[in-house]
């Protein structure tokens, strides 16, 4: 990952544009040293070779970027910094409706900063103009280091017991913020501007005019984003996440449909049914299969708490530590030059939100269910361990309404639409930054611009299907777009069961939806094979919880100032096993709160 951080310096010629002026200007904790640029009252300080002076433009570009599908082959023989140069000469701040990718590219051009980050927000960063200084950064640590203080705030932590997540623009910290879909800023001496380019809303007027899209585009865009992909970044290799279900075995099969052999990655406990299908889908396919489990070990968790709470990005869960393992493991193999495919989302896009309490909390539900914040409000503080004060309630009360997915005012649909974007997509976010730890090229398929557009074109997003339906005919189109663009993808892979309980493959689907559900209701009825789950909890993992909540009440963080630490420890010893990610998530928001703020007084 190229790091970063902008900030505004008066301490030089304010008047040009200086290019790199070697390493060492800053220090980055931990040792490697940056390089920096100036730009009028503004200085970029960066690790990593994400910049290039194009001309009299300065460019920096972290992550990556790629043409969209329309002009690639117009624009696929440029670097990424030619591609930004070109465009930005002809376009101007429009040159972001020619890329895509998961990025922020920032332009420096006579005094003048710009910035614009991915249409999504998977390229998360981090804002704050504390002390009437603006400055940015993809990590709170930079922010730390330039002089931020990182100071907890009780309504953001509120939120992450309701949401298990802060969303919208809010962190963990007082007025430290974080970047969103289609930010724009543009700083011009002590002149800010903040808005944004382009907004979720936009897929929303796509869907207005929808019509029926033939399986056949849907796999050629497929098929394209992969091979432009490829084509244009030219990995070392290529990988992909592999599960016995349907999103990932869509990404396989373009893969293998343009000739792309990947290796595989499976987390979680090999007997599980997701590794047992997977390692089917593997061996049928002739790729190498890795499945990974990490120690069940207390101080390996502890040592990975600290590792990803360590690492300046407060939006990631220590539970993603299972994941953050499994990238190390393939990493050693792979090298950092890879493309790295992910199902992320494909699921909620096309079939709607699956309630599990854990992406979409229980919390959220009821409010679509009818019920109020301020029934629910209180109630899910107190079980999380907060004190919900008055105060803070209100304060709370009003960052809930700030968000569009819990506006009565919409209809259902359009709450679960944005709910999608301000809860969903944030949460997988966290494994596409975990992952560009360790791979330049991180490629959520499902969340691709040109593919996510066409399915709001079309009449096959979740917004015309029902998933709740019990009829076979309405739950058999539910896997059109998966079923179908396998099919034509590779149909070598058709006889290949899925990992659900009564499984099925393609070519029993193909029959048609009165002979699939009868198929599928009689192997599921009968299947007798049971399975443990991918990943749960044990007693290590809970010995790890009890031994930082017990340090935390001993006093050696501020934890006791916003958490009631004695009502956790009761609760945490009266817990039953096996334990999965979400009846845990309300002890480990404070064991991380903890780590974080360990011996800060």
């Amino acid at each position: 990952m190229n790091r970063f951080i902008l900030y505004r310096d008066f301490g030089d010629d304010t008047s040009r544009m200086t290019g790199n002026a070697g390493s060492g200007a800053l220090a980055k904790p931990g040792g490697a040293s940056t390089q920096t640029v100036r730009c009028g009252e503004y200085v970029l300080s960066y690790y990593g070779n994400g910049y290039r002076h194009e001309g009299d433009t300065g460019i920096f570009i972290g992550g990556y970027i790629i043409p969209r599908n329309d002009v690639f082959k117009q624009y696929c023989g440029m670097s990424q910094h030619e591609l930004v140069s070109h465009l930005y000469s002809n376009h101007g701040s429009s040159f972001t409706g020619y890329i895509k990718g998961i990025f922020v590219v920032i332009i420096l051009k006579a005094g003048c900063v710009e910035l614009y980050f991915d249409r999504f927000g998977l390229f998360r960063s981090f804002y704050s103009s504390q002390g009437g200084q603006f400055m940015v950064s993809n990590t709170v640590s930079l922010l730390a280091w330039a002089g931020i203080e990182l100071i907890p705030d009780k309504a953001s932590l509120s939120m992450q017991a309701l949401f298990h997540r802060v969303p919208g623009r809010y962190t963990v910290y007082k007025d430290i913020f974080k970047t969103i879909g289609g930010d724009y800023f543009k700083l011009e001496g002590g002149t800010i501007t903040h808005t944004r380019y382009y907004s979720p809303e936009y897929l929303m007027g796509l869907s207005q005019a929808a019509y029926d899209i033939s399986l056949e585009e849907f796999a050629a865009a497929f098929r394209n984003n992969v091979v432009n992909l490829n084509d244009f970044l030219k990995p070392e290799s290529t990988l992909i996440t592999l599960t016995g279900g349907k999103d990932s075995r869509t990404i396989l099969a373009a893969l293998l449909g343009a000739g792309i052999k990947p290796d595989a990655i499976t987390y979680g406990n090999s007997l599980s049914r997701d590794a047992v299908y997977a390692s089917i889908v593997a061996h049928a396919a002739g790729i190498r299969h890795t499945i990974t489990a990490p120690p069940d070990d207390r101080e390996w968790f502890k040592n990975e708490a600290v590792n990803i709470t360590g690492a300046g990005n407060p939006e990631i869960s220590i539970h993603r530590s299972h994941r953050r393992h499994a990238f190390i493991v393939t990493a050693e193999q792979s090298g950092s030059d890879s493309l790295f495919y992910a199902g992320y989302m494909g699921g909620e896009l096309l079939m709607g939100i699956y309630y599990d309490d854990l992406i979409f909390t229980g919390f959220l539900r009821k409010l679509w269910d009818g019920y109020t914040v301020e029934e629910l409000m209180a109630e899910r503080l107190r079980e999380y361990f907060i004190t919900p004060v008055q105060e803070l309630l209100a304060e709370v009360r009003e960052r809930v309404r700030e968000l569009a997915c819990t506006d009565k005012g919409l209809s259902p649909e359009m709450r679960e639409f944005h709910g999608l974007f301000e809860i969903g997509v944030p949460h997988h976010s966290q494994d596409i930054t975990l992952a560009s730890e360790f791979w330049n090229y991180p490629a959520p398929v499902f969340l691709d611009t040109d593919f996510i557009e066409l399915l709001f074109r079309s009449r096959d997003s979740f917004l015309f299907r029902d998933a709740t339906t019990m009829n076979p005919f309405r739950r058999h189109s539910l896997f059109r777009i998966n079923m179908g663009v396998q099919h034509i993808l590779c149909p070598e892979l058709d006889t290949v069961p899925f990992g659900k309980r009564g499984t099925y493959n393609i070519r029993e689907y193909l029959r048609g939806p009165l002979a699939w559900s009868l198929v599928k209701g009689y192997r599921y009825l009968n299947d007798r094979i049971k399975y443990p789950p991918s990943f749960s909890y044990g007693k290590e993992y809970v010995d790890f919880l009890a031994g930082e909540l017990e340090e935390a009440r001993s006093g050696r963080s501020p934890a006791g100032r916003y958490y009631d630490l004695e009502r956790a420890v009761r609760g945490l010893d009266g817990l039953e096993f096996p334990l999965q990610e979400k009846d845990l998530h309300k002890y480990s928001a404070i064991v991380a709160f903890h780590i974080m703020y360990r011996d800060k007084g």
